[in-house]
């Protein structure tokens, strides 16, 4: 297993949450503006370039964004900018807090990013800066809900340039009897037949673009689950191990200690 496909599986529980936007402006610099980041950014932030450029020096690298491209600034970094000599640098900028940052350090999140459809993305930061400015109802809730999507979108983006679309698609059917059907008994030669494929191709195949065998894949669906019914504060833990696919309430404790590092109910004591 690589360590890339290993970072993008762990997204699958992944709980990207947005806690706060700090700033939220549209900016025109002009030619051979700088400002220089001396002390570590606060905040995480999103730049999209509407026109001209510049050269970001940042993390010992010199980027170069450019129109229609996305610049992610990581909590913690120090830059240096520079617009280009030439022309005007026209950008949305959005300072953002998350709840937890090894979110994006899991995948990790590009510094710079080149999406396939840039005028979706510049109608959220658009959409996102505008409602920052006008401040109506609601509007931080709103702000934190477009900015939700943009990350959403993003991480997705690049996860497709990761993962070969095509080997997805192939073990799409036993994904959707999984995701479906977890709780139950599954068996991993039906799932290889749901793909029309052997069940040692199957494994190798599931592998190598999950990261996880199917077998580990069905548990991390009923640790899901499970989290789910813990939270809910509804269900004993022996109802909480029967409804998302345990046989018993041992062989539950020990994978979830296993998974988490805790136990069922040392996880339900913490929310």
């Amino acid at each position: 297993m690589s360590e890339q496909t290993a970072n993008i599986t762990a997204l699958i529980d992944s709980d990207l949450a947005v806690t706060a936007i700090t700033l939220a402006q549209e900016r025109n610099r002009p030619p051979d503006w700088q400002l220089e980041q001396r002390e570590a950014r606060p905040q995480h932030g999103l730049v999209f370039v509407l026109e001209g450029g510049a050269l970001y020096q940042i993390g010992g690298e010199n980027l170069t964004v450019r129109q229609n491209e996305i610049l992610y600034l990581p909590r913690g970094s120090r830059y240096l900018t520079r617009a280009n000599a030439r022309d005007p640098y026209h950008f949305l900028v959005v300072s953002f807090q998350l709840a937890a940052d090894e979110v994006l350090t899991q995948l990790p999140m590009p510094t710079q990013i080149r999406p396939a459809n840039p005028g979706a993305y510049q109608h959220l930061f658009r959409e996102l800066v505008q409602r920052w400015q006008h401040k109506e109802i609601l509007y931080k809730l709103k702000c934190q809900a477009l900015l939700a999507d943009i990350l959403y979108q993003l991480i997705q983006e690049i996860v497709a340039e990761r993962v070969d679309p095509e080997l997805l698609d192939r073990l799409q059917p036993a994904v959707l009897l999984m995701d479906r059907a977890y709780t139950q008994a599954l068996n991993i030669d039906d799932l290889a037949h749901q793909c029309h494929l052997s069940t040692a191709h199957f494994r190798r195949l599931f592998r190598k673009a999950y990261g996880l065998s199917p077998q580990q894949y069905i548990q991390n669906l009923r640790i899901g689950k499970a989290k789910d019914l813990i939270r809910s504060e509804l269900y004993s833990m022996s109802e909480v191990a029967a409804r998302s696919g345990f046989g018993n309430i041992y062989y539950f404790s020990r994978v979830f200690r296993q998974v988490t590092g805790m136990p069922p109910s040392a996880y339900g004591r913490q929310i």
